[in-house]
């Protein structure tokens, strides 16, 4: 059937795969599940024979899951979980293109089926943990779509333009151009890029602008992480294309920050990415400013530019600037995405001029960023833009002086505000988790620290139960019957089945965080990085054997006591069952205790 009728078997495979989704079953089970990605990586394998067929099915379910009508939330959970699903799929396929050779037609056709589909998921409404996954999951399909069809895309972008420019309308959608943002980019294209910018910059109306500025950012930052073996040439052979038109925008970026000051926290850190991208330009500058030398006319601008904000940025540690909500604000976030664009080049190379700019701004950060008496906040409403932030800036100043411990410090100190915990552990987290640069330092470099992260995880458990009906029973979930012991849940999978789908049924997805992390959160994020790196808290130099055994005991003890809370903090409890499974793996447990290992693993686990 598959050589005589392969359309109809590849048909019927993706209408079998379709009826398997959640908005067609309902929940899934166990069994279900793993039928399901039996079927999917089916539909990716063929996908290198038959790709016209197999995207185009996979981009008519998406359609039909965006008709599909919301019916209360397990129909909404439902939903974003077959988004999830079919996306996943559609990245894994388009990924096969790179090795394919498809017709121009097919290539239009498929395109242009797919990317109103996409498009429109990008923008999909809630602040919930799945949706965002969602919106990710679509970003990174657009990024695939774009390695061999970047001419389309780009083509888009500039009749969208085009469009705006002829309408002359403010009220008039964007649209394409936030294709920019998630399109896979090298240095060429993104010359390309920023070239089509200048030549429409004076053309658009001033809304636009600030659309256009974020999108070419966020293009910026895709380049380095795509290709940072091109930003590293690009310092010893700079690009004379490449800088003219970063130039050349940056001067229309001046004048427009000039005459909008409430933009500058977009403009400014556009501009100095543009110097960044200007090594000879840059090595101009910091000559100037750090050693007095001369600057030409034709870059006094620029200089002016620099200068200015860091005097703002020491103004705000000088306690001359009322809050953090101005424009001295912007000249936090210019100078931390300095600090970042920095950790893409070697630290051996100490001579880049980049870094003699960082050094001479990282002080300044450190003491708005991370000053215990004084947390930096830009209003209540940026909370979670200030923990990000906070969050680049301590992966920068790891990257850039791993050795350095003045901002670990602060933020393993159980006197410092939560916010300070909460971004130590997710950026902990991040570096377990993330693609990394070969310079870039490892976890083990904070393995010497996990004595005071098993600290926090007490201190936060604690400060937990005090503020909530924490539970304190033996072990007996309501829905399933038998079940009394830690032992039945680790190593009765019908069980942890059943345990995993009683968590997941009480949990609710539709997380937001506009108050801030509050110490529960902290607390899920703490015990995932027991999932990542459970080393990270079983690590114990220069310790006594009982004092290894007691440390590992208090660890285990209080995940326990979270498993048994699933009405309070259902998440955090499945996270909890989740974890203690991770360390009770073979090679997990050797470490509870390296010098008695089953000892101790029979004294904790009988108790």
């Amino acid at each position: 059937m598959s050589t005589s009728k392969p359309v109809e078997w590849v048909t019927a495979l993706i209408e079998r795969f379709e009826d398997q989704l959640p908005i067609k079953c309902g929940e899934l089970t166990n069994p279900m599940r793993s039928n399901l990605e039996q079927n999917k990586e089916c539909l990716i394998a063929l996908s290198r024979f038959k790709f016209s067929l197999v995207i185009n099915g996979l981009t008519d379910i998406l359609k039909t899951i965006d008709n599909t009508r919301f019916g209360g939330y397990d129909q909404e959970k439902n939903i974003y979980e077959s988004y999830l699903i079919v996306l996943d799929a559609v990245e894994q396929c388009l990924a096969n293109t790179k090795d394919l050779s498809t017709s121009r037609l097919d290539e239009a056709i498929y395109v242009n089926k797919l990317l109103p589909v996409v498009c429109k998921l990008l923008n999909v409404p809630g602040d919930g943990i799945t949706v965002q996954q969602v919106r990710q999951l679509a970003s990174n399909v657009l990024f695939a779509l774009s390695v061999n069809n970047f001419g389309t895309l780009f083509s888009k972008v500039v009749s969208r333009l085009e469009c705006l420019i002829v309408s002359g309308d403010e009220t008039c959608e964007a649209g394409d151009l936030d294709l920019i943002q998630h399109m896979n980019v090298d240095m060429l294209k993104l010359t390309r890029l920023l070239n089509e910018e200048v030549q429409k910059w004076r053309l658009l109306k001033k809304f636009h602008h600030t659309e256009l500025v974020k999108s070419v950012e966020k293009a910026i930052w895709n380049w380095l992480d795509t290709y940072p073996e091109e930003f590293t040439d690009l310092q010893k052979r700079p690009n004379a294309e490449l800088s003219d038109n970063c130039e050349k925008l940056f001067e229309l970026l001046d004048s427009f920050g000039e005459s909008n000051r409430r933009k500058v926290q977009y403009v400014w850190p556009l501009q100095m990415m543009l110097l960044v991208l200007c090594p000879i330009i840059l090595e101009e500058l910091v000559y100037a400013l750090e050693k007095g030398g001369p600057c030409s006319a034709e870059h006094l601008r620029k200089r002016n530019f620099v200068d200015a904000l860091k005097r703002q940025l020491h103004a705000q540690v000088l306690g001359k600037q009322h809050s953090a909500g101005g424009t001295e604000s912007a000249a936090v976030v210019t100078f931390v995405k300095l600090c970042k664009a920095a950790t893409y080049i070697n630290n051996k190379d100490s001579n880049n001029v980049l870094f003699v700019m960082v050094q001479s701004v990282i002080g300044d950060l450190k003491q708005i960023l991370f000053n215990p008496s004084k947390p930096f906040s830009r209003g209540q409403d940026k909370i979670n833009f200030d923990l990000e932030l906070m969050i680049e800036f301590f992966l920068a100043c790891l990257r850039l002086n791993p050795h350095n411990n003045e901002v670990l410090k602060a933020c393993l100190n159980l006197l410092s505000p939560a916010m300070f915990h909460y971004v130590l552990v997710k950026a902990l987290y991040r570096i377990i988790t993330q693609k990394r640069l070969a310079w870039w330092p490892q976890i083990d470099i904070v393995y010497s620290r996990a004595g005071e992260l098993r600290n926090m995880f007490t201190d936060t458990l604690n400060k937990v139960s005090q503020s909530s009906t924490f539970s304190t029973t033996p072990l007996r979930i309501s829905g399933i019957t038998g079940v009394s012991t830690l032992k039945d849940i680790l190593f009765n999978q019908q069980l942890r089945s059943q345990y995993s789908q009683a968590f997941k049924s009480k949990t609710s997805d539709r997380l937001a965080y506009d108050e801030g992390p509050n110490n529960r959160e902290l607390l899920l994020w703490i015990v995932r990085l027991i999932i990542v790196d459970p080393y990270l808290m079983l690590h114990n130099p220069n310790k006594l054997d009982h004092e290894t055994q007691m440390s590992t005991f208090e660890l285990i003890n209080g995940l326990v006591s979270l498993v048994h809370d699933t009405s309070m903090m259902p998440d955090v409890a499945h996270t909890a069952m989740e974890s203690l499974l991770v360390l009770h793996e073979t090679r997990n447990i050797e470490l509870w205790n390296p010098e008695a290992s089953i000892n101790t693993f029979w004294s904790i686990s009988s108790q």
